[in-house]
């Protein structure tokens, strides 16, 4: 499975712009809700909006 991981980042390293360059790279797809709940609390409207139009540029 490791083989599998392009990235590792430790969950405290992970800043919003972590996050979104993560989004941005295509290195996950992860619902970007969760994503935020889990790493920062709360899920922030607006980071989650912008990881979701990142989501969907990818997908094109």
């Amino acid at each position: 499975m490791a083989e599998l991981v392009a990235e590792v980042i430790p969950m405290e390293m992970v800043s919003p712009g972590v996050l979104l360059d993560l989004y941005r790279t295509g290195k996950t797809t992860s619902d970007p809700f969760s994503a935020c709940e889990l790493l920062f609390g709360r899920a922030e409207p607006e980071l989650v909006r912008e990881a979701q139009v990142l989501i969907s540029r990818n997908g094109r």
